[in-house]
């Protein structure tokens, strides 16, 4: 955060819906609702900073890592009008993919998350669909920057690579930086700082 805010920039954390720190209703109110609510809650933060004269709203990028980065792209599929710019690290762009390739820890965690019980395999192909910003890609107007560890085990890396041929298909900008040897959520000194100064490279292009 100190990186930003002395180089100018306003920083702001959406602790979304589903987030920890309140109670086990508000953690839980995400089960069913993922992609919508969490995504919903940061374009409220977003129009309160901006109606109340906090920050200038044509100047808002949107930043994220993991289900983070999810929400990035989710933001920018589904309100395409309110971000100058996005940066996605590690994140999810087609979740039917994800629940197919992530490793044994979280394998089914987006049966929660989606909750499909109850639900057909038609139900459960429509909702994997409707949630994932890969099918949505050709509404993305902002500048996209995607990093992503090549040794990424939770998230893979094709995930990243969908998406951006998706918005290079049309005709969108996007770029895309692979941090070699890196896994999910990046902890190698050098992907680090590498990671932290494309970003903010990505924000003095799109934001000033």
């Amino acid at each position: 955060v100190q990186y930003f805010t002395s180089r100018g920039y306003a920083f702001c954390f959406s602790n979304y819906t589903g987030s920890s720190a309140h109670g086990k209703e508000y953690r839980e109110a995400l089960r069913g609702n993922f992609g919508i609510v969490d995504r919903d809650d940061v374009i409220e933060t977003v129009q309160y900073l901006a109606n109340s004269g906090q920050i200038d709203g044509s100047r808002v990028g949107i930043e994220g890592a993991s289900s983070g980065g999810y929400c990035v792209l989710q933001c920018l599929t589904q309100y395409p009008d309110v971000f100058a710019g996005g940066i996605s690290m590690c994140g999810v762009s087609d979740l039917k993919t994800l629940d197919e390739e992530t490793h044994k820890l979280e394998l089914h965690y987006l049966q929660t998350l989606l909750a499909f019980d109850g639900k057909t395999e038609e139900g459960k192909m429509k909702l994997f669909r409707e949630r994932s910003p890969l099918y949505h890609a050709h509404r993305i107007n902002s500048p996209l920057l995607l990093i992503h560890g090549d040794a990424d085990t939770v998230v893979p890396i094709a995930q990243s690579e969908e998406i951006k041929k998706e918005v290079e298909r049309n005709g969108g900008d996007v770029k895309m930086v692979v941090l070699k040897g890196e896994g999910h959520m990046f902890r190698q000194a050098d992907n680090l700082k590498l990671a932290l100064v494309e970003c903010e490279k990505w924000w003095r292009k799109t934001l000033l």
